[in-house]
This record gives structure tokens, C-alpha cells and sequence, in this order.
């Protein structure tokens, strides 16, 4: 899921940060056309070639081991080939251009950021054929599908479409517009407002984008009987994970010695002489019993008003969970069918528990914070790049860099803590880790992921499953772990106070700086009416009548190479060549970013020449 919320946070980067990109050699609709349908061809290929990178490759150093996996391998290409179509055939601009939504705010950026829809589920396609054994049992391909689209759709891409378009429509009210261009900290600040709002209400979007259904409490309704477990489904971590995989590979984990009286956790999650009374066949209990054992698991960890619902994975079979929302009234525990198919209710408790330690400590509010620091921060970069004149391409990949950092080694950095965190509330839930640990055994089997490969926001499953049974095992590691993870985020609190410094600066910049602002946006302001007026005239050929507005918006507005294009075309028209030759070259040294005004400075160019020579 994460995976496709930066899949996402990418796309748009790509596909809405266009006009700082390559200049275009040339634009051809037919040929961006074909591109388009290149582009969901190379995709697909993409997936069938990240499975052929995963199996088995992986590259190992002295200081760590990179595994190669197929879903990530297929969204890199997969953006890469939605890099050429913006920026090589000029999607954007037959969007804008060809297919006339120039202005249609939803409907332009929405159209740019259609071809990864398609694209991304011909990828998804390709890489559950492929690699069709390691699906999870049951699963079928048009569930597949249908569970990634959801997700994508329902809780990437139109909450990131809704909060771009929300904030255009701001900067189209007069007033609203005024304050935004004026006061570069009030900007921030509405974007995190905004961002606020999205993760507030995405427990409503996913209700619907996820297939959610009430619990028996709320309905009456009895949860899924434990039916049908795939016969394929062992409850042991996978063939071929030795012991060794089960230590711990860093300081948020170390192994249990037998010195305190218990064993480190063999490779079936099992102890030596434990009684494996999870495993044991059982009769399953009454959708009450489970009703009960959940309303007072979240009474215990003092959240008594939490909500229960299951998660509808139809032909996907996920085994998964997840703790949504920030506020109480609507924040909700999703627990897929698959799992309560499945898992015993103490492993249950145990999942759930993890949930609720998210609720807890409040993670989803740091992930937050971590967020808005993240925009503040990056923003008074971007300000550093401008004062020193860098290139539109450089703070492009300036981005692009800041975006890696931020999901690699802030957000990344603080979800494996974070994880580890809600793990050890997961098993001490039901008072031990064997729960714990068998659940998650159960899990990564039914989901045919390799306990030993760990991920930008996860630990491995191996290394969180020996985290804790030593956290229960070893004297002083809990206490340890807690320190660790409180630098962590005194860490977190240092970048706040960065940003909120930097914020205050740029809120005594805005004093100093508003009362120029606001005469440039008013200029800017007259500028564009002046164009109005003028290209109604120049529509109708009257080019004497469009001739002063043009010239007078170019005069509010010296340095804006669209305007100078207009007047340009209009002394052409109008014979004055000699004029217009002056005025293209004024433009081009304008040299405007925007590749679609680069085309109109090329296509200006040879209408010149084939009315006249330079002069």
C-alpha cells in the first residue's frame, strides 16, 4: 500500500513539475499517441523483467545486501517510461493543447497522471503471471487488480488531485490569491492545513476505496467463519529460512541467550519446549467471543471507543491490517477477511494489538509532522536554489533528491521504529510474543514474502520477530529499544524547530517584502486582462484593436515570454516584420522554461521566416 502512495508522490512529481523540463525537439499528437500506448507496452515488459531481476539476484557488500523485488524493480521502470512521455513526447501538452483542457484544472492535471493507471496495472499484471506461485493462495488476477486499483485510486492519486486542485481554486479567488502570492508563509501554512484535512477525513475515502464492512458489533452481522484455509498454507515460515535468519542484524533487535531461562526463537517461530498451543487445532470460537476480545483489548489500551471493520479482499486474498484515521469519531481498525479466516484469536489479538499500538503513540500524527517539516524545509531550499539562479532542470532533480531522503531515511527511519514499537504492543497484548510471532509467520506465508528482505519502511519479519521475543527475553532490552527510538525522535523535534525557525523567517520576509509583491500581482493582474481583451479582437482579426492591449500587458509584465509571443504575432500579421523580429528576440531572451511556450517561440520563428527575413 505505502509502496503505491510513493509510486504516486513520484508520478505527480514527474508529471505535474513538467514545465521545468527538457526543451522538446518537436510535438506530434499521432506520435504522443502511439508514445502512450508504448509507454503501458513497456510497462508490462517492465514487470515481467522485475521478476527475471528477482529471483534469486541480489548484490552483497561488506556493509549490507541488496535484494532485488519485483514490484519495486517494475514501479522504477515504470517511471522511468513515464519520464520519456512527458518530457520526450509531450503528454502534457496535448492534454493542454490538442485535447483543449488548458484551464480545466481536475480535468487537465487529472489527464496528465492518467497514463499510470494503466500502465501501473499492466506492470501488476505482468508480474503476477510471471511469478504466479509466490501469489498468496486463492488469489486471482482480476482480484489483484481490482484490490491495487482501489488503492491506488481510492487513496493515492484522488486525495493528491483533490488537495492540488483545492489549492488552485484558492489562488483563483482575487482575494485568496492576493494573500497566497504575498505571504509565501501562509501558503505553507494552508498546505499543511490542507494535508491535515487529507489524513483526517482518508478514513472515509478508504471505507469505500478499500471494500470495508462493520464487524458484529455494529451490525449484527457475523464476522467470516474460519472457512477454507488454503491447504498450501503452511504455518511455518517458508522452506530454506535458516536460524540464522531469525537473530537480529542490528540495535533494534538483538538474540535472546539461554541464559535467561529461554531460547532464542527457532526457525518455525516455535521455542524448545513450548507447548504450541496456537497451532493446535481448535474450534472456532463465536463471532461474540472475538467481538469481546477486541472491544476489551482497545478498553485495556484505552482507546474503548475504537471501531472495528472487515476489510473485503475478495479474489486479492490480502492478510493484512491497518489502523486509519487521527480522530476518534472516525478512525477504524481494518482487519482483512483473509485474517479472520485464518488466525487464531489470540494471533488475532495480537495483529490487532499492533494496530492499536499505532493509535497509541500516536504515529500517524508524526508521519504527519514529519510531512509538514519536510514541505517547510524543502521549501527554503528551493528558496536558497532561486537566490542562486539554479537552473528549472536542477531544482527538478533537486526534488527528486529530496523526495528520496525524505521517504529513504526520515519517513523510512521512523516507520521501522515505529513498527517495532506497535510489535511489542502487539505481543504484549496477549502477554507473550509466541502470538505474535506466529501470526506473522501465517502472514508473510499466506502473502509469500521473504522474512529475510527488508524494505524501506520494514524491518524483515525475521528481525522483527526476534526483536520481540528478545523484548520480552533479555533484561534491559525493551528499555533500550525505548531509548533508542526517543533520539530518534528528539531528532524529529530538532528538524520541527528548524522548520518552524524557518518559517518565522519567512513570515518576517513576507512583511518586508508583501507591499512589492502586491504591486507586482496587481500588475500581473492587469497584464492578463489586457490579454483577454486583446485575444478576443485577435480571434476576430481585428489586430489594430489587439495590438495596444497586447503591447500594454507586455509593458505591466517585461519579463513574461508569452505575452511578448502574442504581441510578436500580432505586428506580423499587421506586416510590421521588422518589429516583430525585435520583439521574438526579446522573448527568447526571456528564456522561458515552459516547454509549451518554447514551442510557440519555434513555431513563431518559421512563421517569421516565411514572411520576411530577420532585420
Amino acid at each position: 500500500m505505502l509502496q503505491n502512495i510513493i509510486f504516486i508522490a513520484l508520478a505527480v512529481l514527474v508529471g505535474l513539475s513538467w514545465p521545468l523540463g527538457i526543451e522538446p525537439a518537436f510535438y506530434d499528437a499521432e506520435l504522443v499517441c502511439l508514445g502512450l500506448v508504448a509507454f503501458v507496452a513497456l510497462s508490462a515488459l517492465s514487470g515481467a523483467l522485475a521478476v527475471a531481476l528477482a529471483r534469486g539476484t541480489e548484490i552483497t557488500t561488506r556493509r549490507f545486501v541488496i535484494r532485488f523485488q519485483s514490484t519495486t524493480v517494475s514501479r522504477v521502470l515504470t517511471l522511468v517510461w513515464y519520464f520519456f512521455l512527458i518530457y520526450a513526447l509531450n503528454w502534457p501538452i496535448l492534454v493542454q493543447e490538442t485535447l483543449g483542457l488548458g484551464g480545466v484544472i481536475f480535468a487537465e492535471k487529472a489527464l496528465i497522471l492518467l497514463p499510470v493507471v494503466p500502465a501501473l496495472a499492466a506492470s501488476m499484471a505482468a508480474t503476477f503471471i510471471m511469478d504466479r506461485k509466490n501469489a498468496p493462495p486463492g488469489a486471482r488476477l482480476w482480484g489483484q487488480l481490482a484490490f491495487q486499483g482501489r488503492i491506488l485510486l481510492g487513496f493515492a492519486l484522488l486525495p493528491i488531485l483533490l488537495i492540488l486542485c483545492v489549492l488552485d481554486l484558492l489562488e483563483s479567488v482575487t482575494v485568496v490569491q492576493e494573500l497566497l502570492y504575498c505571504y509565501e508563509s501562509l501558503y505553507l501554512l494552508v498546505s499543511a492545513a490542507l494535508l491535515l484535512a487529507a489524513y483526517t477525513v482518508a478514513p472515509l475515502l478508504l471505507r469505500f476505496a478499500f471494500s470495508t464492512g462493520p464487524l458484529f458489533e455494529e451490525t449484527g452481522q457475523a464476522i467470516p467463519d474460519r472457512e477454507s484455509v488454503p491447504p498450501d498454507m503452511p504455518g511455518t515460515v517458508p522452506d530454506g529460512v535458516s536460524a540464522d535468519a531469525m537473530q537480529p542484524k542490528d540495535p533494534l533487535s538483538r538474540p535472546a541467550p539461554t541464559a535467561v531461562g529461554a531460547s532464542p526463537p527457532a526457525p518455525d517461530g516455535g521455542t524448545p519446549g513450548q507447548v504450541e498451543n496456537d497451532r493446535a487445532p481448535s474450534v472456532r470460537p463465536h463471532p461474540e467471543e472475538i467481538h469481546d476480545r477486541l472491544k476489551s483489548l482497545s478498553a485495556r489500551m484505552n482507546m474503548p471507543s475504537m471501531r472495528f471493520r472487515v476489510w473485503h479482499t475478495g479474489a486479492a486474498r490480502v492478510p493484512n491490517a491497518g489502523m486509519v484515521g487521527l480522530i476518534g469519531a472516525i478512525r477504524y481498525v481494518l482487519i482483512s477477511d483473509v485474517l479472520l479466516q485464518t488466525l487464531s484469536p489470540d494471533e488475532l489479538e495480537s495483529v490487532v494489538g499492533h494496530e492499536l499500538g499505532h493509535a497509541k503513540h500516536r504515529h500517524l500524527l508524526m508521519y504527519f509532522a514529519a510531512a509538514t517539516i519536510f514541505m517547510v524545509l524543502t521549501h527554503l531550499c528551493f528558496q536558497l536554489l532561486a537566490t542562486v539562479d539554479a537552473s528549472p532542470p536542477t531544482q527538478f532533480f533537486f526534488s527528486f533528491a529530496a523526495v528520496f531522503v525524505f521517504w529513504k531515511h526520515i519517513l523510512g527511519g521512523l516507520s521501522k521504529y515505529f513498527e517495532c514499537q506497535a510489535d511489542l504492543e502487539g505481543a504484549e497484548a496477549v502477554g507473550s510474543p509466541i502470538p505474535f510471532m506466529s501470526a506473522m509467520e501465517k502472514i508473510t506465508s499466506m502473502a509469500r514474502i521473504d522474512t529475510r528482505a527488508p524494505s524501506w519502511l520494514y524491518r524483515s519479519v525475521s528481525e522483527r520477530m526476534a526483536f520481540a521475543w528478545a523484548a520480552f527475553n533479555v533484561p534491559g532490552e525493551k528499555e533500550r529499544f525505548i531509548r533508542s527510538l526517543r533520539r530518534r525522535l528528539v531528532r524529529l523535534a530538532f528538524a520541527g524547530v528548524l522548520a518552524l525557525l524557518g518559517l518565522a523567517w519567512l513570515a518576517f520576509q513576507d512583511y518586508r517584502e508583501a507591499p512589492g509583491r502586491r504591486q507586482q500581482l496587481n500588475r500581473s493582474i492587469t497584464a492578463f486582462e489586457n490579454v483577454v481583451a486583446g485575444f478576443k479582437r485577435y480571434e476576430s482579426r481585428d489586430f489594430e484593436g489587439a495590438l495596444p492591449f497586447f503591447a500594454g500587458a507586455t509593458s505591466s509584465v517585461p519579463h513574461w515570454a508569452p505575452y511578448k509571443i502574442l504581441l510578436a504575432d500580432t505586428l506580423r500579421e499587421l506586416g510590421r516584420t521588422s518589429e516583430a523580429w525585435q520583439v521574438w528576440r526579446l522573448a527568447v531572451n526571456d528564456a522561458p522554461a515552459h516547454p509549451l511556450h518554447r514551442i510557440w517561440l519555434t513555431s513563431l520563428e518559421e512563421s517569421l521566416k516565411a514572411t520576411g527575413p530577420r532585420r
